[in-house]
């Protein structure tokens, strides 16, 4: 998976339209199609102190409760992330393929894919198949 970075221009609850260049440096309009398929892959969904407080408030409950019943420690033990269904979707994603967090949903979130992104998410992304036409956008830093 690419680094993430601490930058970000994600906007919580609307849908992110944007421009990233194609594998021919052509500029496309990603345009998130809320398909949820980007929840549903295994990885770590990093949380800074912002995402914990911010999504334990929307969810009525205590930072304690929160990171005890939905994180655990990334193998660096510095960080946490959201736990994972069986299947490796997050844990917030529900049947109809919404977030149920998504007014505040982590930054690593907010920032996918135009801050970061791993190789093949063109594949599984809407977006990134319609943006792109055949879904090849340029991976710019990572």
């Amino acid at each position: 998976m690419a680094p993430m970075t601490d930058e970000g221009i994600g906007l919580p609850g609307r849908p992110g339209d944007f421009t990233m260049k194609d594998m021919k440096g052509e500029e496309r309009v990603f345009e998130c199609r809320r398909c949820g398929n980007c929840c549903a892959v295994r990885g770590y969904v990093r949380l800074n102190d912002e995402d914990i407080d911010a999504i334990s408030e929307y969810l009525g409950i205590s930072v304690y409760d929160f990171t005890k019943s939905y994180t655990r420690l990334i193998r660096n033990r510095q960080q946490l992330t959201l736990i994972e269904r069986s299947d490796g979707a997050c844990v917030f994603l529900q049947e109809d393929r919404t977030c149920l967090v998504n007014e505040v949903k982590p930054r690593q979130c907010r920032d996918f894919p135009q801050k970061w992104r791993y190789d093949g998410y063109e594949e599984m992304c809407e977006g990134g198949r319609k943006g792109g036409g055949d879904g090849s956008f340029h991976h710019e830093g990572g």
